[in-house]
């Protein structure tokens, strides 16, 4: 059997909290906000998480300067105490934008009282599998529900109502 220390194990089943912030022109999009969330996705996991905010907007103003970035998307979590940051594509273009999206709701509800609804982390193989399966029958993504038939989240996507 094999032992895995606790920073292992919740990485072994992608309970890693991250965040996806969009920037454009030097801009960081609600980033304090992403922060927020991230630390508190630490926390309910009882990770530790002590990096102040100026330090975490730091990490990413460093690699938006040094990959010379004007626009897009940035992935980062962290391995320890190291940061992660990747290049995310942005799925929605322009047409999309414009035209809205086509959503499937899914069959699949999300309960209301799981915790990982609350939490961003990479544990979501649901998602995947609900994306693909709305896909193959022709929608952009899929909305899901929870037992309440209320509005939880996309697969992949923030919600705006307006």
């Amino acid at each position: 059997m094999i032992s895995l220390n606790k920073e292992e194990y919740f990485y072994t089943f992608g309970l890693v909290p991250f965040e996806t912030i969009y920037f454009e022109n030097g801009e960081l999009h609600l980033l304090y906000e992403h922060y927020n969330r991230m630390r508190r996705g630490f926390k309910t996991l009882k990770l530790p998480f002590s990096l102040p905010f100026e330090k975490f907007e730091e990490y990413l103003r460093d690699y938006i300067t040094k990959t010379n970035l004007s626009f897009g998307a940035l992935r980062i979590h962290f391995k320890g105490k190291e940061p992660i940051i990747e290049e995310k594509e942005i799925k929605y273009d322009r047409e999309k934008y414009n035209r809205g999206l086509a959503i499937k709701i899914s069959k699949i509800r999300k309960y209301s009282h799981n915790i990982l609804n609350y939490i961003k982390t990479f544990n979501m193989g649901l998602n995947v599998i609900e994306e693909k399966r709305a896909k193959s029958l022709g929608f952009d993504t899929c909305l899901f529900l929870n037992e309440k038939k209320l509005i939880t989240e996309t697969a992949f996507g923030n919600i705006f109502l307006k």
